[in-house]
């Protein structure tokens, strides 16, 4: 607000840095509940699919490129059909896979859906049984052969797998866009110095890390991204005070 005040231009004020979250509600380590990022959506034997039983994202995307998928609107329906998601997967990942509390050999959570066929546990998410056994029919039949051609999935976070979802039982856990920061805020040149929302740079005012718009955008290349922008542009910004013939404050 103070940089508005002065009369800065802003950017990247509608994105956000995101991952997929699942939600465990037993789990009280700190007191409450809270959304946990797990890498199981990649794993062999699992698909994610929306509350019409489709399929819409690579499950071994990027955490912050996956997220983004649950952003998509319908212009037609004027909606959000990703908004509410599964994590579908089969016995063999149950048999081999821990997703957060739930560990291999564990008593099956109340906040673990299940059914003895797809069509069943399709009942159980309110999801049309016939459309999702065609969703998962159609996913296995490529997988078998190790390929996506609808999503190119193995491709994605290492170690991601891609097998058919056809070991029964079946399970499904739900799945959140979560986040993990904005990436908006005071938009600066090349030395760090915030840019006049009517051309130009605001004398004496610098700008770095999370204060400042990410030149990246909504991009984002890895963890610590907001680490290099922070260090980096400080580091710069403080180099052109440090040789400024102008004093300026420091706030």
């Amino acid at each position: 607000i103070m940089g508005m005040e002065a009369g800065a231009l802003l950017g990247n004020m509608h994105s956000f840095w995101g991952s997929g979250a699942m939600l465990d509600p037993t789990d009280l380590t700190l007191g409450v509940p809270l959304p946990t990022f797990d890498d199981a959506r990649a794993a062999g034997g699992t698909i994610i699919v929306n509350s019409h039983g489709d399929r819409f994202v690579n499950e071994a995307q990027p955490y912050h490129d996956f997220a983004h998928a649950f952003g998509e609107f319908d212009a037609t329906t004027i909606d959000f059909p990703n908004e509410i998601a599964w994590m579908v997967f089969d016995e063999g990942v149950r048999s081999r896979k821990q997703i957060l509390s739930f560990k291999p050999g564990d008593p099956i959570p109340d906040w673990v859906a299940t059914g003895e066929t797809i069509a069943e546990l399709a009942e159980q998410l309110g999801i049309d049984p016939e459309h999702l056994t065609e969703t998962v029919a159609e996913f296995n039949k490529h997988a078998a052969d190790g390929v996506d051609p609808h999503f190119d999935r193995p491709r994605g976070m290492t170690g991601s797998k891609i097998r058919p979802v056809d070991r029964g039982p079946y399970y499904a856990v739900r799945i959140y866009p979560g986040t993990l920061g904005t990436n908006g805020g005071l938009r600066t040149d090349v030395n760090g110095q915030v840019r006049r929302a009517r051309g130009g740079v605001i004398e004496g005012l610098y700008a770095a890390g999370n204060a400042a718009a990410s030149p990246l955008g909504w991009g984002y290349p890895g963890g610590g991204t907001t680490l290099w922008t922070g260090m980096t542009m400080a580091y710069v910004a403080g180099e052109q005070v440090a040789h400024s013939r102008t004093p300026v404050g420091v706030a």
